[in-house]
């Protein structure tokens, strides 16, 4: 878990693996509890909705052990709400220019530019200090243009858009160059600000025109599984031989004919193990870590990857190897090691 790792890195400065979430929170517990008698206040930020669950794992029964959590919108599960108002205008004009550094009445920034930008940031803080911080030191010419961008209209909060439809209307709303790198820089400028979040949530069609591609790797970094669609992209790559999924999920594994043929080694970190693993007849390597979908053992279907070698997995899913070797008398099961690197990648 993200958060776990970050949490260890304030607080030891040292980001230990995991091997598993469950795993995650265990040290996290044991690592808070040999803090001693100090109040502890763990603060989660932005918490989404829905992600209620979550937040059961950090409830630890320690002395002097609270937890505070802040949310866009209301999370019924908790005993005590208190619900923040956004800035009034006073407040937020205040606190944009202090952002900004503007220094009361020897502005040179006209009162309705900045009129105009307080009203688009909606009373919310961090709106408001992200764009003070962005124009500290900017012509009036640059507020303008970022009053007249507000003023165009804006998209609900939390609500997904797909990057060919934004880029269609930011084509509209401004001149950009016609291979997109504008766009593409807009793009990471608000997430780089924390003003947007970028999900992939299906692989760009021109991967089947990578014909030549032997080694795919999908990492997600975000703190919720991610599940990828069109994954049966893949099977216009001959020569793939090595996929790696980190907390992505997959429908299915077979849907790609010619990848059943090309695949040798897979490496994945997520909760399930595609039930279909079996359907990978030529695959020679299997890296897993945190499957907790196999807490009884390996899926049934691993017994046809005749050509298997070697499985890589933690402690808990290597003691479930013995019946899988009873089938497949040549493999190798090692448990995996804190410090995975990815040299396995580049063996022939």
């Amino acid at each position: 878990m993200v958060i776990v790792q970050r949490l260890f890195h304030s607080i030891c400065d040292r980001e230990p693996e995991f091997q598993s979430d469950e795993d995650a929170i265990n040290q996290l517990q044991v690592l808070l509890t040999q803090m001693g008698s100090s109040p502890i206040l763990l603060i989660l930020d932005d918490v989404c909705s829905g992600s209620e669950f979550h937040l059961e794992k950090f409830k630890f029964d320690i002395p002097k052990y609270n937890i505070l959590v802040t949310s866009r919108t209301t999370l019924p599960k908790f005993s005590f709400t208190y619900n923040l108002k956004p800035l009034n205008d006073e407040d937020a004009t205040t606190l944009l220019r202090h952002s900004a550094s503007l220094q009361d009445g020897s502005s040179h920034i006209p009162d309705e530019v900045i009129k105009k930008i307080v009203r688009g940031c909606g009373g919310l803080p961090l709106a408001l200090e992200v764009n003070g911080k962005s124009l500290y030191g900017k012509p009036v010419e640059a507020w303008r243009s970022r009053a007249r961008k507000w003023s165009n209209g804006s998209f609900a909060e939390s609500q997904g858009i797909d990057v060919p439809s934004l880029f269609d209307i930011w084509e509209v709303l401004h001149e950009l160059d016609e291979d997109g790198n504008d766009a593409i820089a807009y793009l990471h400028e608000l997430a780089t600000r924390n003003l947007a979040t970028l999900v992939m949530t299906s692989l760009p069609d021109f991967m089947f025109k990578m014909d030549k591609l032997k080694v795919l790797m999908i990492n997600n970094y975000g703190y919720f599984p991610a599940k990828l669609r069109n994954f049966q992209l893949l099977k216009s790559l001959p020569n793939l031989k090595t996929i790696k999924l980190e907390k992505v999920s997959i429908p299915s594994l077979c849907k790609a004919p010619v990848l059943l043929k090309s695949l040798k080694k897979i490496s994945l970190c997520i909760r399930h193990l595609p039930k279909d693993i079996g359907e990978l007849c030529n695959l020679k390597e299997l890296h897993m870590k945190g499957c907790l979908s196999l807490r009884k053992g390996l899926l049934p279907s691993t017994t046809n990857l005749e050509q298997l070698k070697l499985v890589i997995c933690d402690e808990e899913r290597a003691k479930f190897r013995e019946p899988i070797k009873e089938v497949l008398t040549n493999l190798e099961v090692k448990v995996a090691e804190k410090d995975i690197n990815l040299t396995w990648l580049l063996k022939p």
